[in-house]
C-alpha cells in the first residue's frame, strides 16, 4: 500500500470513530454543558441516550436556562418531556419571565405548558398588562 492510501484510511478511521463517539457521547452537548457551569459526566450523557431521553433537546434548553439564570434541573426537564411537554416552549417561557422580572414557579410553567398554553406568550401579555419593559 501507498502512503497516501494508508493515511486517507487512517484519516476516515479517526473521523469516524469521532463520529461513533459524538453520537454515543454526545461530546459536544457536553463540552457545551461544562462550559455553561452544568455538571455532568459523559457516562451521564450515555445514560440519558440509552433511556430514549432527547439528549440535544434537553441539554440545549439546560444550558439555555443556565445562561439566562433560570434554575432549573436536568431530571425536571426529563420528567416533564416524559409528561408530554414542550421543554423548548417551558424554557422560553421561564426565560422571558425572568427578562421582565416576572416570578413564575417551574411548576406553574409545566402546568401551563401542559394545557398546550404557549408561555412565552402569556407571559408578554401579563407584561405588558402591567406596564412592565425587558
Amino acid at each position: 500500500m501507498s502512503s497516501p492510501l494508508i493515511s486517507f484510511f487512517i484519516i476516515l478511521s479517526i473521523m469516524v470513530l469521532a463520529g461513533i463517539l459524538n453520537y454515543l457521547f454526545s461530546f459536544l452537548q457536553w463540552y457545551m454543558a461544562i462550559n455553561s457551569g452544568i455538571k455532568i459526566s459523559l457516562n451521564q450523557l450515555l445514560i440519558m441516550r440509552r433511556k430514549g431521553m432527547p439528549v440535544n433537546t434537553i441539554m440545549d434548553n439546560l444550558i439555555k436556562a443556565r445562561h439566562f439564570g433560570v434554575e432549573v434541573e436536568l431530571e425536571q426537564l426529563y420528567e416533564h418531556h416524559k409528561k408530554g411537554g414542550d421543554i423548548y416552549n417551558l424554557i422560553d417561557g421561564l426565560v422571558k419571565a425572568k427578562k421582565y422580572g416576572l416570578e413564575v414557579t417551574l411548576e406553574r410553567a409545566q402546568k401551563a405548558d401542559l394545557q398546550k398554553i404557549k408561555i412565552s406568550d402569556a407571559v408578554e401579555q401579563i407584561a405588558e398588562e402591567r406596564g412592565l419593559k425587558r
